[in-house]
C-alpha cells in the first residue's frame, strides 16, 4: 500500500474517532455531572431502558438519547417529570415488561425524597411511532394505553394488574375491538379503582355496558362516537 495513502487514512480513521469521541463527551457530560435530583431522573430513564430497547436510527439521537435525563416542568405548584423514549419493539414484549419497571419505579421513588414529594408527578412514555403508546403515571397507580386494531384488548390489559387506574383508548384514530368476555378479564383485577374505555367501536358499546356493570366499587367510563357513559358500579349514576 502506498505511504501516503495509509497515512491519509489512519489520519483520517484517528479524526473519525477523535470526533467520535468529543461528540459522546458532548451528550454524555451532563450525566457525569449531573446532580442529586438529575441523577436521579437518569436513573428512571436507565430502569426503562434496561428493558426496553430504544430506537434512534442516527448517532447523534442515539448521544442525545443516552445523554438526555428527561423534561421537567412546573405549573400551578406542581412539578411534572416526563420520561420519554421510542422504540421499535413489539407491543406484546413492551407490556410484558411494564409491571418489573413499574415496580422497580416505584422503589426508586420509595427512597428519594424528591421522588416521594407530594408536589411531584411522574410520567413516562413509551411510544413505537404510528402503532400504540403507553404512558405510565406510578405515583397515581395509573396506566394509558394506545393501542391499534392489531392489538387485541386482551393482550393490552393482561400485564395492568397492579394499576389502580387503567385507562385504553384507540391510537391516532384507531377503534377499540371490546371481546364477549372483558368483564371476565378484570375478574381478579382486586385494586382496580377506574376504567376508562375510548373509542369503543359503537357495535361494542352494548356488549361493554354488558360485560363491565357488574365491575363491583369500580368507576367505569366507555366512550364510542356517539356516547359518553359513566357508572360507578354497581350503582349506575349516569
Amino acid at each position: 500500500m502506498n505511504v501516503k495513502l495509509k497515512r491519509a487514512m489512519i489520519i483520517t480513521a484517528a479524526v473519525i474517532v477523535k470526533f467520535a469521541m468529543l461528540t459522546a463527551a458532548f451528550f454524555l457530560l451532563p450525566r457525569v455531572l449531573a446532580d442529586e435530583d438529575s441523577a436521579t431522573l437518569y436513573k428512571i430513564k436507565d430502569i426503562v431502558h434496561s428493558r426496553v430497547t430504544p430506537s434512534a436510527r442516527r448517532f447523534p439521537e442515539k448521544m442525545r438519547m443516552l445523554g438526555a435525563s428527561g423534561n421537567i416542568w412546573d405549573e400551578e405548584g406542581r412539578t411534572t417529570i416526563s420520561s420519554t423514549m421510542e422504540t421499535e419493539e413489539d407491543f406484546s414484549d413492551v407490556i410484558a415488561a411494564i409491571p418489573e419497571i413499574t415496580e422497580e419505579v416505584n422503589g426508586l421513588i420509595a427512597q428519594n425524597q424528591y421522588l416521594s414529594h407530594p408536589a411531584v408527578d411522574i410520567e413516562i412514555y413509551i411510544e413505537h411511532w404510528s402503532e400504540w403508546n403507553i404512558r405510565i403515571y406510578p405515583k397515581q397507580s395509573r396506566i394509558v394505553l394506545g393501542i391499534n386494531e392489531r392489538i387485541s384488548f386482551a393482550e393490552a390489559v393482561q400485564y395492568c394488574r397492579e394499576f389502580e387506574n387503567i385507562d385504553v383508548g384507540g391510537y391516532w384514530g384507531f377503534d377499540v375491538d371490546i371481546p364477549d368476555n372483558t368483564g371476565e378479564l378484570f375478574a381478579n383485577f382486586d385494586g382496580l379503582h377506574s376504567l376508562e374505555i375510548n373509542s369503543i367501536k359503537c357495535e361494542d358499546t352494548e356488549t361493554a355496558v354488558r360485560e363491565l356493570s357488574g365491575l363491583e366499587g369500580v368507576k367505569v367510563t366507555l366512550r364510542d362516537r356517539k356516547h359518553n357513559i359513566t357508572w360507578f358500579s354497581p350503582e349506575i349514576s349516569g
